[in-house]
Formats: C-alpha cells, sequence, structure tokens
C-alpha cells in the first residue's frame, strides 16, 4: 500500500495543481504497484486503503463528521473553540485558516477518489486475476466510493440545487490520469453519481451483508458483526441513492428517494436502537454509537482520541479547541426531555462524548464513525411523504422516536408535525455527525444557532465553499 500511496499523491499533485514542474517527477515503483494488483489480495489491500484513509481525522474520522462540517452546521457553542475554526464558524471563506481547511478537504477528497479510480483501472485491465463475484463486488465497492466521495464534495461546493442546478461547479473525476478534468453543472454531477450508484448495485448483488442480519447472527458479537457495514454495501448505495434523489428534491425525486429508503427499513438487515440490549447494566458495554442501526460506518482505533481533542473540556482554558454544546442544549433542542437517550448518552454536561467509548469495551465495540444509519432512512421517508401525505411521514418519526425515549409513556407521540417539526428531529437525531449544515443547504433554510447571535441567514455565500486557489489559477478555473 505503500507504493501506491505514493504513486497517487504525485497524481493527485497533477490533478490539483496541473503545473509543468510536476511533469519531470517520475512515478516510482510503477512495476511493484501493477504487481500488487496481480493478485486477490492486492485488490483488497488497495481497498482497505481507501477506507483507512477515509477513517482519517482529516476525512471522516473528524473533519467531514463531527469537526469542520458540525462547525458550519453551528452545532456548537463557540465560546472557547478552537482559534482554527473560528473563521468557518463566521463563514469568512477568505481567512487563511479557512482556506488551508478548504484546501484540505478538497485535496483528500480528490486524492481519495484518485485512489478509487487506480483501482477500477486495474479492475479493468487485471481484474481477471479475482474470482468473477470476488471483482464484481471490487468493482462495485469503488464505484460506490467514487459517489459517495464525489457527492460530499458537491455537497460543500456547489450551490444549492434547487438554487442553480445549471452552474458549473466542480469537476466529477471518473479517470486515473494527469488530465485536468472539465467542470460540471449539477445537473451532470448528481447524474454521473446516480450511474455510478446503479452500476454499482448490479456489481453488488452477491454483497455478503444479503446472506445475514448483521446483528443477529447467531453467537456473534457486535463487534463481529460490524465487518459487514465497516464498508460500502448494497444498502448504503441505496441510502446514498435516496440522499441524492432527495437533494434534488422534485416531486418525483421525493419519491424515489423514499422508496430507497422504506425498501432498506424493509430490508429488516438493520435495527432501531433496543435500549434494554443496547445499555445493559454495565457501562463499559454501553453502545452509544448505537450499532445495531448501522448501515455503514468506518473503523479507526483513533476516533476516540480525534473526539478528545475537539471535544474535551480544559478547565480553566479558553480558545484550546473545547468544541462544546451550550448549556441550553437539553431545553433548546431535546424540548427539557430527560428521557431522550440521545441526550442522556451523548452528552454529559456540555461536552460530546458520543465517541468516547472506553477502553475497557473495546472487546464489544470497534471504535468507528456512523456514516449511515437506520435512523436516517426514517427521515429520508418521512421528508419524502411530508407534502403528499404528512400522516405517513408522521408516522415514521414516531416509530423512530418510539426507540429514542426510555420508559413505557408515550412521549415519543407528536402533537403536531410539518417541516420544521422534521427538521427538529433532524437536529436531535444527527448531533456531531456531519449531518446538520448539508440539510440547511439542501433546503436553502437559515442555519440555527446554538448560541447567539441569530440564526444564520440562508445564502450561497454560506453554504457554497469556495474553489481552493490553486485549483482555480492552475487548473484554468474561471
Amino acid at each position: 500500500m505503500k507504493n501506491i500511496n505514493i504513486n497517487l499523491l504525485f497524481v493527485l499533485l497533477f490533478l490539483l495543481t496541473a503545473c509543468s514542474d510536476w511533469l519531470d517527477v517520475d512515478l516510482v515503483n510503477e512495476e511493484e504497484e501493477r504487481k500488487l494488483f496481480q493478485t486477490e489480495q492486492g485488490f483488497h489491500e488497495a481497498l482497505a486503503g481507501v477506507y483507512s484513509k477515509m477513517s482519517k481525522s482529516e476525512m471522516y474520522g473528524a473533519t467531514l463528521t463531527f469537526g469542520g462540517v458540525d462547525v458550519l452546521g453551528q452545532v456548537y457553542d463557540f465560546s472557547n473553540m478552537l482559534t482554527g475554526y473560528k473563521s468557518l464558524s463566521r463563514y469568512n471563506y477568505e481567512e487563511q485558516e479557512a482556506k488551508d481547511w478548504i484546501e484540505s478537504v478538497w485535496a483528500n477528497g480528490y486524492y481519495t477518489i484518485a485512489m478509487v479510480n487506480n483501482i477500477l483501472n486495474y479492475e479493468q485491465s487485471q481484474g481477471d486475476c479475482m474470482p468473477e463475484q470476488v471483482r464484481q463486488q471490487v468493482k462495485g465497492e469503488a464505484l460506490a466510493l467514487r459517489a459517495w466521495l464525489h457527492f460530499d464534495l458537491w455537497r460543500l461546493f456547489a450551490p444549492s440545487y434547487s438554487q442553480d442546478k445549471m452552474a458549473e461547479c466542480l469537476p466529477y473525476s471518473r479517470v486515473f490520469g494527469i488530465e485536468v478534468q472539465p467542470l460540471c453543472s449539477s445537473e451532470q454531477f448528481l447524474n454521473y453519481c446516480l450511474v455510478d450508484c446503479e452500476t454499482a448495485l448490479r456489481c453488488l448483488e452477491k454483497d455478503p451483508v444479503l446472506s445475514v442480519t448483521p446483528y443477529q447472527i447467531e453467537g456473534s458479537t457486535k463487534n463481529e458483526a460490524d465487518q459487514y457495514v465497516a464498508r460500502i454495501n448494497y444498502y448504503a448505495v441505496k441510502g446514498l441513492m435516496a440522499r441524492i434523489y432527495l437533494t434534488r428534491n422534485s416531486a418525483g425525486d421525493k419519491v424515489k428517494a423514499r422508496t430507497l429508503a422504506e425498501e432498506v427499513i424493509a430490508s429488516k438487515k438493520f435495527a432501531l436502537l433496543d435500549y434494554t440490549k443496547s445499555f445493559p447494566e454495565n457501562a463499559d458495554q454501553w453502545d452509544i454509537l448505537f450499532s445495531d442501526e448501522h448501515i455503514f460506518s468506518l473503523r479507526n482505533a483513533k476516533i476516540k482520541s480525534y473526539s478528545e481533542g475537539l471535544h474535551y473540556v480544559v478547565s480553566g482554558i479558553t480558545n484550546q479547541g473545547n468544541l462544546q454544546m451550550t448549556d441550553g442544549l437539553k431545553s433548546e433542542v431535546y424540548n427539557g426531555s430527560d428521557n431522550d437517550i440521545r441526550f442522556r448518552r451523548w452528552i454529559n454536561n456540555v461536552s460530546v462524548r458520543k465517541y468516547y467509548m472506553s477502553e475497557a469495551n473495546n472487546e464489544f465495540f470497534t471504535p468507528k464513525v456512523p456514516l449511515m444509519r437506520l435512523s436516517e432512512m426514517y427521515l429520508i421517508a418521512a421528508e419524502g411523504w411530508l407534502e403528499e401525505d404528512a400522516g405517513v411521514a408522521q408516522s415514521l418519526v414516531e416509530e423512530l422516536r418510539k426507540s429514542r425515549f426510555m420508559g413505557e409513556g408515550e412521549e415519543y407521540k407528536l402533537t403536531a408535525f410539518d417541516a420544521e417539526v422534521l427538521l427538529a428531529e433532524m437536529r436531535r437525531e444527527y448531533l456531531c455527525e456531519g449531518q446538520m449544515f448539508f440539510i440547511y443547504k439542501r433546503l436553502h433554510h437559515d442555519i440555527l444557532r446554538q448560541t447567539s447571535p441569530g440564526n444564520v441567514k440562508a445564502s450561497n455565500e454560506v453554504f457554497v465553499l469556495p474553489m481552493p486557489d490553486a485549483e482555480k489559477e492552475n487548473g484554468n478555473r474561471n
């Protein structure tokens, strides 16, 4: 993997800068790379390298989940925040600290896409070294990851689809090479995402997750069951397509989104939280991340330390990180309820403990970060039904909420239901998972602050991250 990564680093630099100086650099160990992809194990190692890269702190291990993206979503109280995030919290994208963060997101995103395209390139030329079913699995995962990575870049760097779907936004990289790729309109870009997803589904028709119910395998632990969702899979692809169709936001697209989400729910491969089973008397065995619900998550032994680095409260020290919740989170977001398991288990006073799994419980749970959970499928389905049948939408949300409240009462029931009630449920459900900024943007909705001053007015100046200067200058982007 080291040799592959060295090669890809050089290629990334080609893609990002298109500078002639780099043309004088030889790609190292090309022959060793070709040898690696002459075996089935080599393809598995290359895919593992992609997942490992995605799990790092500069990607979904922090930045694209509970880090910078949640800063943009105003999830935190910023009174004692990291200096490096202040410009993001204020949407001052021209400040150097913000520019550095934005460039890192772009570079790491397209670098990882280059890794995926390299796998797909070798699958075409040397894939016959694998049994056909394995070959299709590798190809399906790679295509799905390419769509996933592109879509998240699009969600950050493109204008809101509802505002301007024809605006040229960013390149969709479908080839491994040094040529600068043309910019796509949002409409074309999302079509490319969907094509990759549809092809991936056909390739994943024998995905291992289809033959088991991961968290109900007799004699297995949750840790063992995780192997089926620690990589992108058939149902995660359907969930991704649901996200994309909901983003396109036409009446027909909403039907497609809810249909896909309901198919994932109906598969019964994943289950909403069972409090008694997930939170036994021994706190070292608490399933704080609701693992039974995971459709796709990334393993990383450093997730706890990544979280502590941002969330840990340093007493008496200001401007040292401390991405904390407000004192009023319980009353403002969780309606003052002591029975909502999300608030009770994910928050300790103002400190986020969602990823603080103790060292003692590693035998039960592999440290990980969820990228897609079953709860999202309920919320997507509800939003897809909202305009057509609000009663169906409400019942879906109440089914989700029933798994979130302790006791035998009916606190989970809603007395009223509309788009704002649904949005409020999303705020409770997606805490520190990097979703809220994207939801506000998709809806072109004012961003609700955890602290004063008032809410952030919806605008492309807030929602659209600027393309990095190096990409504009050296890629001839205007």
